[in-house]
């Protein structure tokens, strides 16, 4: 929740807004830190066996560099930064067959990469996120529900939104083996999350055929995108970035 973010650099916004210039934009992410200034979220590039697997070996998290960036970086998913409004309304907004959390965001930014826009990570803005010590989710959910729920949305997610054929094989070839021989180290996670999901199934079907009318590009070009750099290309903005004190004051609540 909004409660467990602090901004940490004041000039996040105008580095955000730096980046929204080009058409096929759909959201600029920062990066997020905890309290200790570790970092806890940064550039994720995704790792396909089966399942989505996120690697931070192979995220190749770029060097801070200050001033007017010269490259950016393709990512996977985020959900600290700017979205076009536009492009989201295109999208549908955040699918509910997620509610009441986790993952909504993945399938948002997939899906927008599916339909020929780019989803873009700038390491120079950066949040503090107090997730342990204020998150929301960990204090009302319990760590079963937690777990389960993330289970089922995952499932969900690959089954609305996976059309490659060799994808769809690996994930099948998953899905057996969790199925087969989960139950031998204990992963009842996994079953009553398959169940939960399969419950679904009718609605999934429904939403995976309108994605896929929509989509331009396949799962591989997408997977292909992911691990190039954006190089920048020279552009003269229209206007020039807020001041953040002056964004800040446009917000809801703000007089």
């Amino acid at each position: 929740g909004l409660d467990e973010l602090y901004a940490g650099d004041p000039g996040f916004f105008e580095y955000l807004f730096e980046n929204m210039v080009w058409d096929d934009t759909f959201h600029v992410s920062a990066r997020l830190v905890g309290p200790d200034g570790r970092l806890q979220k940064g550039r994720t590039i995704p790792f396909f066996v089966g399942d989505f697997k996120i690697w931070k070996i192979y995220s190749h998290e770029p060097e801070v560099t200050w001033g007017p960036p010269q490259r950016l970086y393709n990512h996977f998913v985020g959900a600290i930064g700017l979205f076009d409004r536009n492009i989201f309304l295109e999208l549908g907004g955040f699918d509910d067959i997620y509610l009441p959390f986790f993952v909504e965001e993945t399938d948002l930014c997939y899906r927008a990469w599916k339909r020929g826009y780019r989803v873009l990570y700038d390491p120079r803005p950066w949040l503090v996120h107090h997730h342990r010590e204020s998150g929301t989710i960990l204090k009302k959910f319990a760590w079963n529900v937690r777990k389960v729920q993330y289970r089922r949305n995952r499932l969900l997610f690959l089954w609305k939104n996976l059309t490659h054929p060799g994808y769809i094989a690996l994930h099948l070839l998953y899905l057996t083996l969790q199925l087969m021989f989960g139950w031998v180290v204990g992963h009842t996670v996994f079953y009553r999350g398959f169940r939960q999901a399969l419950k679904r199934w009718p609605e999934v079907k429904a939403r995976r055929r309108e994605e896929a009318a929509l989509s331009v590009r396949s799962d591989t070009q997408v997977f292909a995108e992911f691990g190039l750099d954006f190089e920048v290309p020279p552009v003269e903005l229209a206007q020039p970035a807020l001041p953040e004190a002056e964004v800040r004051a446009q917000l809801p609540g703000r007089a």
